[in-house]
């Protein structure tokens, strides 16, 4: 008798596993397919971050937008404000004159006067139909010379404009910059009497427009639709006054639309920009543009594409 344990005679011993090699057409099949799955997953996290990167600058162009519409609005009260104050002078000093009780004592005492209510004004001013100074808040420039002045010479040749903004010019007085703006004075028949005027400090709107957080490398400017630089944020006196009529906004879109859209490299400090920018709603002849840096715009796609491709290539070099 053979022992319970032990296999007949003949019998086939189980099956055991036993560990094969991997041949070399094998071994590069798989290599194959490891480095097609990493050049796939790799084509598709770059899909995904240029999709998601497209997103994140149609949310900046509509965010410029929305700033460049509160600017708008912002430097058209400001300007409505200096016109609403020439006006205003220009009807005391006529009340004046009517009760005989403006010289020049009295009429630089009210325009001082004016002046406290005027945060954006250095300077107010009046001259006669020949350009010559008859009233100032200041002291020591009566019978001053300014008929050869820009803004004196337009409205001298069209009285029948009701608010100019003018400039920009460098002070003869104290050397700061300012933007004249202006009205005609016009006599009982109707004709060009003179003007009254308040040099506008670029430098307010420097720190109104800094209210709206554009981010890093973001700049608000005010210009004319001459593509003439009135002011800026942040500052640059080198471009004061210079003419920006070879740029896209004034070479292309300004004549075609009142309100767009653009990106561009600018002149002044070579900075990437998406660029909004709007006609002013009661001052059709200025227009600003408000730009948001395409690096400050893209801060937080960067940080996610940093973040994926890290995960990327740990998983690839892990795989």
């Amino acid at each position: 008798c053979m022992p319970a344990n032990e296999p007949e005679y003949g019998a086939t011993p189980p099956a055991t596993f036993a560990s094969r090699e991997i041949s070399a057409p094998e071994g590069r099949q798989l290599l194959w397919l490891a480095a097609f799955v990493i050049v796939l997953s790799g084509c598709l996290v770059a899909l995904a971050l240029a999709y998601l990167r497209g997103e994140e600058i149609e949310s900046a162009e509509r965010l410029t937008e929305s700033f460049a519409q509160v600017i708008e609005e912002q430097t058209t009260r400001t300007l409505q404000s200096v016109d609403q104050s020439l006006q205003i002078t220009a009807i005391r000093l006529a009340q004046m004159q009517t009760s005989g009780t403006l010289n020049e004592e009295s009429a630089r005492q009210l325009l001082r006067d004016q002046l406290q209510t005027m945060p954006f004004a250095r300077v107010l001013w009046v001259t006669d139909a020949q350009g010559r100074l008859i009233h100032e808040s200041g002291v020591g420039n009566l019978g001053a010379d300014l008929s050869d002045t820009d803004y004196f010479k337009a409205l001298q040749a069209a009285p029948q404009t009701q608010f100019l903004v003018n400039g920009p010019v460098k002070s003869r007085i104290d050397g700061f910059w300012l933007i004249p703006a202006a009205r005609p004075l016009l006599d009982a028949n109707g004709r060009f009497a003179g003007t009254i005027a308040a040099s506008v400090n670029p430098m307010f709107f420097d720190r109104l427009w800094q209210s709206i957080d554009l981010g890093s490398g973001g700049s608000v400017s005010l210009l004319r639709t001459d593509a003439v630089l009135l002011a800026r944020s942040p500052f640059h006196e080198l471009s004061m006054g210079k003419n920006f009529e070879t740029t896209p906004v004034f070479a292309d879109l300004l004549p075609k639309q009142e309100v767009g859209l653009t990106h561009s490299v600018s002149v002044i400090d070579g900075v990437a920009r998406l660029i909004a920018y709007r006609k002013l709603s009661t001052q059709p002849g200025l227009v600003v543009l408000v730009g948001q840096s395409f690096d400050h715009a893209l801060q937080p796609w960067r940080r996610l594409a940093v973040l994926a491709t890290g995960i990327w290539l740990v998983a690839a070099i892990g795989g």
